[in-house]
Parts: C-alpha cells; structure tokens; sequence
C-alpha cells in the first residue's frame, strides 16, 4: 500500500469513527431499533398487546397510535381482521394517547382515546395471526423515534376446551 492510499485510508476511518460518535452522541447512546418486538400475552380468552419492556419504553413517553391484527394466509396475503387508531392528533401530528409498557390492550377492546377502524372478527385455534403496534417513543429533547413494534402468534384449544395464546417462533401452528 502506498503512503497515499495509508493517509486517504487513515482520514476516512477518523470521519468514519467521529462520525459513529456523533451518531451515539445524537441518540443519547441508545441503540434503539425503529422495529422490535411486540408483546404478546393471555387475558382470558383473547390476546392481550403490549409495547417491549426496554429501557427507553420505559423512561421515555410513548405515543399510542393503534394496532393492527391480521390473519396470514398461505397464499402470502394478509387481511386485517381487527384495528384500532388514535382519535385524536396533536398539532404536530402525533397522538395524545399514551401507553406504558405495563399495560396490554386486550384483542378487541378500544382503550379511550381510540376508535375501532375494523371490527375484532373472531379469532381461530391454529391460525396464524400477526399484530402490529405503533407507539413512538419521544425522547425528551422532543423528536419521536422506534415505532413499529411487530409479533405473530397463534391459539391453542387445551384439553379442557380453554384457549391458551401462543407466540409463534416457527412451524404450524399447533
């Protein structure tokens, strides 16, 4: 390598690394994905949804702007049988409506604040369903970021006819 290409080489991993620590510096040192996982749990009968349990859901404000539940089909589409949205928009756009990660939103129910766009069709042991929450998470310096959280799950029948809620991982659903 000549003495040339060693400088060129040097000063662009120097822009490269300050570069990364302005980009550390600028989200708090978070590394805070846009997509991640939702949760995904039992109450009753029905799933019940929730925000990840990380540390920036839980120290930052997060801005409920719905859910969306569809059922996957085999033929690769995937028809939304339940979603709720925000009723109400600040004048930046984003919702008034607050959700913590300790509270779920039961498949079907309509927290306050929200309205139904399509109604909770029935759900079905051993179909593969998804759910996608967004619920930006605004960092106090003012600017939202994160959003989509995303998961898949399935019903199951017990033995004594109950339904046990399942996140899906992979294969058939059971």
């Amino acid at each position: 390598m000549s003495a040339v290409t060693s400088v060129v080489v040097g000063r662009r991993s120097r822009y490269s690394f300050i570069a990364l620590l302005f980009l550390l510096w600028a989200s708090n040192g978070s590394s805070y994905s846009g997509i991640s996982v939702a949760r995904v749990r039992q109450a009753g009968d029905v799933p019940c949804f929730a925000i990840p349990d990380r540390s920036e859901t839980r120290k930052y404000a997060n801005r409920f702007s719905g859910i969306k539940v569809y059922r996957v089909e085999l033929s690769s589409k995937e028809a939304i049988i339940w979603e709720i949205e925000t009723m109400r928009r600040t004048p930046k756009g984003y919702s008034d409506v607050f959700i913590t990660p300790e509270q779920c939103v039961a498949y079907g129910s309509v927290p306050e604040g929200m309205a139904t766009v399509t109604v909770a069709q029935p759900l079905k042991s051993g179909v593969l369903y998804r759910v996608h929450i967004s619920a930006s998470t605004t960092h106090p310096r003012g600017s939202p970021f994160g959003g989509s959280h995303h998961n898949a799950f399935c019903l199951v029948k017990t033995a004594d006819r109950g339904i046990l809620v399942k996140e899906y991982d992979e294969g058939p659903c059971p």
